[in-house]
């Protein structure tokens, strides 16, 4: 039975967005819903009437892995949307300009990026399943094991409070 305290439009009629588990959602400030699956990245498109719902899939996509699971989508303060993905890290620049792709080939520290969350400086952290947490800075890429006092290697949340202390 339909809730009547919490309405809800069911989305898994689109034609264009096959069932499946959703691992993660984010509604960006453009407008945009961006669907994280177990195998796939999936990003909203202009509808063309009201009620329509469109998506297009980018894994496989500009140097995107397919299949790869999405475990995180962040929203940057910039307005860029990053995917953290097994293989991959994506990043979606708000100026609608081509996506980068970083994997363990061109950069990426890890195999895989877990979790997304970026501190007041702009900086971005970055947790991995295997590595502990890195932070993408103007100097570069530090990383933070569980010998720089960080708790264990497997990071899946990144958080920050109003005093500007990091959770890992």
């Amino acid at each position: 039975p339909r809730s009547t305290l919490f309405p809800y439009t069911t989305l898994f009629r689109s034609e264009t967005l096959p069932q499946g588990q959703i691992t993660r959602l984010l509604a960006d400030r453009a407008g945009r819903i961006w669907v994280g699956r177990a195998n796939s990245l999936y990003r909203s498109v202009p509808a063309p009437h009201p009620g329509a719902n469109g998506f297009e899939r980018l894994s496989g996509q500009n140097g995107l892995p397919s299949p790869s699971r999405v475990f995180d989508i962040f929203e940057s303060l910039d307005g860029d949307v990053w995917v953290g993905m097994y293989r991959c890290l994506a990043q979606f620049p708000a100026d609608g300009t081509a996506a980068r792709v970083w994997t363990k080939d061109n950069g990426l520290p890890s195999r895989g990026v877990s979790a997304i969350g970026q501190d007041r400086d702009g900086n971005l952290w970055i947790g991995a399943a295997d590595l502990g947490a890195f932070k993408i800075a103007a100097g570069g890429i530090l990383t933070y094991s569980t010998q720089d006092g960080i708790g264990m290697d497997a990071v899946i949340s990144i958080a920050e409070t109003l005093r500007g202390e990091l959770y890992i």
